[in-house]
This record gives structure tokens, sequence and C-alpha cells, in this order.
């Protein structure tokens, strides 16, 4: 282990660095403009240097900041108990600012954050104070007590010296400051009188006490000692009634509107702040009802849900104008559940099964007659593990048994059709069963015989020679940098991964800034968010040489900071199509602790996602994984994988040069200072084919229009009508054909006259006529755009084929918009590294934000004069902006934004494929999303049918 020294750099050197890294960044759709701000106090002023360098040296000297005068400041004492505040597991605050929340309306717990009243203080350590903040409304009488020798102060919410027994004169925070002696104390804090509506008094708790108030903003208060306020005031039919409801912090209040009759009309229910309006239809006393969720009544609540709700909050009424009708229930069909039960044999090893899936679709799920039909169409034997218990057969029982339970109450047993393994066949056979006659059949081509091709572009032997360095850093060695205690580091490529730790008796939040100035990454679980104690749980890549910053979130509580960087094997890959997968897999002989990074050509690591959860043992429910009392060692790390094979995979890369990166991922107290591993590599690229996605597109849209047109639905192959579609057409008497064939992806022949649509544009006008004059399914009244990927081979195209089939709606291809796909996986990819553990589970971070516009010609000259804009660069605006007006230009291209709100339903893997923050760029701006988000067509599909089921 070696301290370091660090040539000096000025801010211009600095700024040129940080700029080149923009440089990587690419423009987006999304116009930006920004003002930086300040974010370190000292800056660099001398350019004499051009590049940092980190200098391993046996001096064992303190580590010196760049191009700064260094002097050593005296050392901060730092706590060192155990102490568990009023039910807290850690030590109160030390200044207001750190301050912890008293719940003062609740019941005393001290086994409940919050809601104790007992704690410790000893100077000795550093512990000579506690502050504590509590809630108050404007008109309360305020009084606090402790006893162990303890003095006390408040102040109100400005900081201000607050009288002991005085009256609040504005509702908000109050704080309470405890020092002068050390041990154990208790303490109390009493709200005296109420003053809701401003009168002095407690609202009413009945509808028949209702205090009368007139139109106006007034304070209001409810604790566990008062649980609903009542109001009441005069509305005349025709006036807009409005009702303004401000929560206090930390709970959850309702408003619900009541007639002259006494009946409820109307509620607003959402969490945090509330707004309901309403148009008077009766003249008279209306009624407004205040109460907390979830409140306190045991009848209403879970013997475990977690009680609580107490705080001032402000009320706003306003009578007249024009007010706004609560939306009613949304026109549908009748909804006709049919006794049966279409089964496919699950095929892991090709597509035949999704093909015999879209052939069931449109018998299982039809409108006829202004109704809409639906049944479920389910996969069977496919023994796969889903993501926590049980396998994917098991879900599929779990629905059928349900399916079964509600036929029984009405008398019916279902008639389940197992479906051909050959969908031709299959196609033929239900369109059989299903119509004795028809005028017109839907067809499209059986794609289960395209497959995509396999390109080796890197198979060799090779030996990683593990090298580490490790750099540290006392507390008074950092400087502040974005707010955050930080070290500058110039890292070169020879270095693939580092960790991050932090050594002392409590430790505060570590983590990384990178060269791209995002925050890479940051961990305070379980110390210090649970309880003091080292924070040892950084393993974070080197995706790109440059500047990075390990930090500290504060200047105390640690004795030193720790960086140490392991050597690595680094290969570039060019990729010129986008419409291929990428897969790198790094073998060896046994066991070994090699880590496969993926990099995209702009620096941001894209592979392997870290795991959802950490592999610790999971405890039985209402137990913590890591606490306490048992530790947290198991719950708190990204655990390597102990594997001969590691494997990263990636769809639809953008083009450019892509960086792997091999690399040791010891597990932590296992950590090598030097290794020697051999392996082998080998990098491919499967190139999509397109006659596959062709197939699919057509038969997934074909088999909605069959559903809409409630036609038989039949395939082709290739190059040919099969014999059993022939028979079918002439059984049925079938005297046109509707051939949906995108990019005549089929040259067959079919013997009548047909209409081929050979587009998604043409299908889609084609399915907006034949839809035309249907009763919209709920959640249909706006436009319903299904979304599935064929970056995989999997199949989900089949089951977005029945959610399709259900809202008339068409199934579009995500690879079209290669750039809302990669930038979706690039903010999942970030938001998981820069996240952090909690109890096993990963917490995922958040895309740096900005509080003015984006100017980058602004950000360039401010970075040259040392003004550093804030961290992210505005991250958060740039790549999902980059999403949602790729996919809304996209779906406006294909004649599919309408006048009104779009619904976006995303079908696929939503860790590996078509990421989960689909649905979040697609929220809002008149338009709203969700997600089928499983990584096998047999579980989409019972999730699909439960949906349209029930």
């Amino acid at each position: 282990m070696s301290n370091f020294k660090i040539k000096k750099i000025g801010a211009v050197v600095f700024a040129a660095l940080l700029i080149g890294t923009i440089l990587l960044i690419p423009a987006t759709a999304v116009n930006l403009k920004i003002r930086p701000t300040n974010v370190v106090s000292t800056l660099w002023r001398t350019n004499k240097d051009t590049i940092p360098e980190i200098i391993p040296t046996d001096d064992p000297g303190d580590p010196v900041w760049l191009d700064t005068r260094y002097v050593k400041p005296q050392p901060e004492l730092a706590f060192t108990g155990s102490h568990k505040d009023i039910g807290y597991n850690s030590d109160a605050g030390d200044t207001i600012l750190k301050s912890f929340i008293v719940y003062v309306g609740e019941p005393v717990d001290e086994t409940i954050p919050g809601r104790g009243r007992t704690a410790t203080l000893d100077p000795s350590s550093g512990d000579d104070e506690d502050w504590y903040r509590f809630e108050a409304c404007q008109g309360q009488t305020i009084t606090a007590s402790a006893d162990g020798g303890m003095n006390i102060e408040l102040k109100d919410s400005s900081a201000n010296q607050f009288t002991n027994g005085g009256t609040a004169t504005a509702s908000g925070y109050y704080y309470l400051r405890i020092f002068g002696s050390s041990g154990d104390y208790s303490f109390t804090v009493t709200l005296g009188g109420q003053n809701d509506g401003n009168k002095g008094s407690d609202a009413g708790n009945s509808i028949n006490n209702a205090m009368s108030i007139t139109p106006g903003t007034y304070p209001g208060y409810m604790s566990y000692y008062d649980q609903e306020d009542w109001y009441s005031f005069s509305a005349n039919s025709g006036q807009g009634i409005f009702v303004d409801l401000e929560s206090p912090d930390k709970s959850d209040y309702d408003v619900y509107l009541y007639n002259p009759a006494g009946e409820e009309v109307h509620s607003a229910r959402y969490y945090s702040d509330d707004h309901l309006e309403y148009p008077a239809d009766a003249s008279g006393t209306w009624k407004i009802k205040i109460c907390m969720f979830p409140g306190w009544d045991e009848s209403k609540w879970p013997d475990n849900y977690f009680l609580y709700g107490s705080g001032p909050y402000e009320l706003t009424l306003s009578v007249g104008g024009s007010a706004q009708s609560p939306p009613g229930p949304i026109p549908q069909p009748d909804v006709i559940p049919v006794a049966q039960t279409f089964t496919i044999a699950n095929d892991p090893n090709s597509n035949e099964d999704e093909y015999a899936f879209l052939a069931a679709v449109p018998n299982a799920v039809y409108k006829r007659g202004g109704k809409q039909y639906v049944s479920p169409v389910v996969y069977t034997g496919d023994s796969s593990t889903t993501h926590w218990f049980g396998t994917a057969d098991d879900t599929t029982t779990y629905l059928l048994n349900d399916w079964q339970t509600y036929l029984d109450r009405h008398g019916y047993i279902p008639n389940v059709i197992e479906v051909d393994k050959d969908p031709v066949k299959a196609a033929a056979n239900l369109a059989l069963s299903s119509f004795e006659k028809a005028d017109t059949a839907v067809i499209a081509v059986d794609g289960s015989k395209f497959f995509d091709d396999w390109n080796t572009i890197i198979d060799e032997d090779a030996s990683l020679n593990v090298k580490s360095q490790t750099t540290t850093a006392k507390p008074e060695d950092l400087k502040e940098i974005a707010g955050y205690q930080a070290m500058q580091m110039w890292i070169g490529k020879d270095w693939g991964a580092m960790t991050i730790y932090a050594f002392g008796s409590n430790c505060p939040s570590v983590g990384c800034i990178t060269p791209r100035f995002e925050l890479g990454t940051e961990e305070d679980w379980p110390h210090p968010y649970d309880g003091p104690g080292d924070n040892t749980n950084i393993y974070f890549p080197i995706a790109i040489p440059g500047l990075y910053f390990p930090f500290a979130g504060s200047s105390s509580g640690f004795d030193r900071l720790e960086v140490t960087r392991y050597s690595c094997d680094r290969y570039k890959v060019n990729i010129d199509d986008t419409d291929t997968s990428i897969r790198v897999t790094a073998s060896t002989d046994t066991n070994s602790y090699l880590e496969v990074f993926l990099v995209d050509p702009t620096g941001s690591v894209r592979r392997p996602n870290i795991p959802s959860w950490n592999g610790g043992q999971i405890k039985p429910i209402h137990k913590w994984n890591g606490d306490h009392h048992n530790g947290f060692e198991d719950w708190r790390r990204w655990e390597p994988e102990y594997s001969t094979t590691h494997t990263v995979e990636l769809n639809y890369p953008m083009t450019g040069r892509w960086t792997i990166i091999v690399v040791p991922h010891y597990p932590y107290g296992k950590e090598k200072t030097s290794d020697s591993i051999d392996y082998h590599i080998k990098a491919e690229l499967r190139v999509h084919n397109q006659k596959r996605i062709d197939a699919g597109q057509s038969a997934a849209n074909a088999a909605v229009l069959a559903s809409q047109m409630h036609a038989p639905f039949l395939y082709v192959t290739e190059d040919s009508t099969p014999i059993e579609t022939r028979e079918a057409l002439n059984k049925l008497g079938v005297k046109n054909a509707l051939f949906v064939n995108i990019n005549g992806v089929s040259s067959a022949d079919i013997p009548l006259p047909t209409t081929e649509i050979t587009n998604m544009k043409d299908v889609v006008k084609t399915t907006k006529a034949k839809s035309n004059g249907l009763i919209k399914a709920a959640g249909q009244s706006d436009n319903v755009i299904v979304i599935t990927s064929y970056g995989t081979e999997d199949g989900n195209f089949a089951p977005a084929g029945l959610i399709a089939a259900y809202h008339g709606a068409n199934v579009l291809n995500i690879g079209e918009v290669p750039d809302a796909y990669s930038y979706l996986d690039k903010i999942d990819s970030f938001r998981l590294y820069s996240g952090g553990w909690y109890h096993g589970m990963r917490a995922t971070g958040y895309l740096g934000t900005m509080s003015e516009p984006l100017n980058w010609l602004e950000v360039i000259k401010n970075l040259l004069k040392g003004k550093f804009p804030e961290i992210g660069l505005e991250q958060d605006l740039r790549w999902f902006g980059t999403v949602h007006d790729e996919i809304r230009n996209w779906v406006n291209d294909q004649g599919l934004d309408g006048a009104g709100q779009e619904v976006f339903i995303f079908v696929a893997d939503r860790e590996n494929d078509i990421r989960l923050d689909a649905s979040r760029a697609m929220n809002g701006r008149e338009s709203y999303a969700g997600q089928i988000p499983f990584d096998k067509p047999s579980l989409n599909a019972a999730l699909i049918d439960r949906d349209i089921l029930y």
C-alpha cells in the first residue's frame, strides 16, 4: 500500500479534460440550455503541467490536493458510540439540519423511530448535543422539558429562538436542542390547544358537528387523539367547489366532499397533498371531511400495517366559477368470458410455439356484435424458474386455478383445447373448429423457420496478470467537490475496476464521481444509514481513463478513505449495425472471480447488470435481511460469481467502438494484491434476421386484425401456401384474403383474391378501418400502442399480440428506434451502478438534474473559468427526453399519435431487453404507460391472461 503525490494541474487543464469527456456525450433531440453554478470552492489556476499523474512513491508523506496551499486542519471529533435515540438506530443529529423527527401527536413507543422520548448524550465521544424537530399548527402552544440535568432550547422554522410555552405563529417545523450534560435522558414536547379553521378550537369529529367556514385558507391539526376534522360551508347549484389540502410531512391526509343530503359525492385520496373540484348540483350546506391514511383504526387496516398520521395541515376552500365533474366510468363493451382454455406446449428451442400461440389468439379474444369475448391462452411445460420462487408453470397453474374457480361459480367446465405444435396445422384446425363459414380470412407467414446468424469477432486465449495499487487519504486530505469530500485521481486505461472503502467508527457514505462528471456510485447502507461502522461496499468499474473523484459524504466519522485499483485487459469491438446483439464470454478451466464489463462508445457501462438481489439468504417474512441483531455482511455488497464462465450480452448496441474489460472481482476480505488468471475470451455478434422480424410483426398484427374482424386466421410459409391452409380456405368458403406480409417476407401464392399489406403504416390504417365502429375496451378510449422487442429470439411478439388483440392495438418493434432502446438501457444500467445495497436489494440511483436549462457553450466557458455545472449535466432530461421524443416521433410517423392520450404497453424482459424505465419515460405529456415485464413468453402470457380476464 502506498500513499500518493499528484502533479499540479490547473483550471484550464482540468477543464480540457472535462470538455474531452463532454465531447463523448452525444447531442439529443431535447433542446437544453444551462448556466453552470459554482460547486468547487477552490479554483485551480496554473497552466504549467499538461496531464495529471498519480505517482507511486515510498515516501510516507500525506496526499496533497491539486495546486492548492496545503494546511493540515485539526481533526474533528467523531462519535463512536452506539446510541439509539428516540427509537432510531443511531444518534440524533448534532445540528439543526441533522435533526431527528419526533411525532408529537402519536403514542409514545420506544421501539418505533420518532415515537420514542429517551436518548443519550456522551460529550467525551463528541456527542454533546441532540437536535429534534416536530410539526406544530399555527395557534398551538409549545412546551418542552428534559430530565437528566439537560438544558433545552427551542427554535422556530427559521431557526430563530422560540420561547418555551409560547404560541406558534405559523404552521411548520419547530426544533428542540438538548445539551449540557452527559448520560441518559428523556424529554417531552406538548402541543396545547387547537386552531382548526382559525377558530381556536377543534373542528368537529362527525358530519353533524362540522365547523362552519367560508371560502379561504385555514390551518388545522390532526393526531392519534383527533383523527377526523369536519367542516361545513354554503354553495349554490351550479357553483364550482374547489378544495386543496396540504398534508404534513411523512403523513397522508385525504379529503371527502358531501352534498346537502349527506351523501359522499367526491374524494381526493392522493399521496401527500390533495386537490378536489366539483360542480355543485344542489344548493345548501355542503360538508368536507379530512381524515388520515392509514390512520389508527385497526378494524380498517391489517394488523401488520404500520398505523400513523399526525401533524398540521392547510385547507383552502374556494366556491364559484366552473369546476370539472369527476371522471365517470369508461365505456366498454360487455366482456363475456368463454369457458375454454387454449394450451400451447412450450418449445424453448424455436418459435413454433409462439406462432401456434398467435394462431389461438383470435379464437380466444375477439369482438362480435359489439361484445368482447375472452378466454385464456397459456403455455404449458415451461419449468424455467422465476425471478424469486417457483417456475413459470407454477404461475400458469395459479392463473388456471383462479379461472376454474370463477367458472365453477357459474357451473361451467372449461373446454381445454391443446393447440397443435405445428403453427400451420394449429391455425387451420382452430379456424375449422371456430367457424362454419367465412367470407374473409386473415393470413400471415409462419416465421418459425427463420433464425439469426452468429459471427465470431474475438476468439483467443489470454492471461490476466493482476496488479493492484492502493491510495489512501485522511479526512483532512480531501477537498469539496459537488458537495462531497473527494480525492482527485487520474486513472489510466491499464486499470479496470476499483474498490472504495472508508474505515472508522462512524463512516459516512462513500462513492465516486466519474470522468463524465456523473455520480457513478454511492453507498450509505448499512453504515451510516443503520448505525456506525466501516463503509466497505463499493466495487466499481473504470470504464474510461480520466479524472475520478472517490469521495466521502462528510469530513468526519472515518480515519481513512482507501481506493484500490485492479489491472485489466481491454478489447475493442466496432459495431456498425444496431440490428445485432453482442455476447462476450470469458471462460476459465477452474472457477475464477473474473468480471466482464461492456462499455459503450460514449463511456457508459452497459453490462453486466448489477443483480437486483445480492444472493444473501432470504429470511422469512417480517424478518429483516440484515439488521443490528444478526449483522449485515451477507446483504451489503455485490457478491462476485465464482464460476468458470462469465458472460454479458446486449441487444441493439449503438454503432461505434465498444470496449470489453476483463478484470478481477474479489469478494470483500479476499482481495489479492497480485494474481494471474488464464482465460479464453470469445466475443460474438448475432445479426438479427430481418425475415424473422418481418414474419413476427406480420403474424402478431394479423392476429389482431383477425380478432377485431372475428375472422379465421391462417398461415402460409416463406414461399408457398400449405395444403392445410388451402383446405381450410375451401371448407370455410372464403372469398377473399387479407394478407399481412410486411416487407414481402413471403412469396406465397394465395389461391383467391387477396389484399396484401406490406408495411406497418398500412397495417395501422387497416386496423383502424376494421376496428371502426366497434365499442372500445376499457383503457382503449385512448390510443393503445403495444411495443415489443426482437432483440432476443425468445418470442415475446406472441404475448404482445394477445394484449394488442384485446385492445384492438398494433404491435410495434422497438428495434426501429434504436436510440430510444439504447438510452433506456443506459438509464437503467446507470441507475443500477449509481445505486446502493439495502438489506440485500439493489436500490437504484438517480440521473443528474439541473436547476436551470443546459447550454453547452456556457458550460465550456465557465469550465475554463473554474466554474463547474451541477453534477450529471442534466442526464435526466437529456436521456429520458431522448427516449420520449424518439418514441413519440416514431409513433406519430406510424399514424398512431392521436388527439387523445396514448397508452403505451411494453412487452419484453424489463431487466435485459426493454428496460424498466420505458414506462417512466412515456408517462405524462399526454400519454401513460405500463409494462408486461417478464423474461419468458409463458410468464408474460399468464400475466396478460389475468389482465384481460379480470
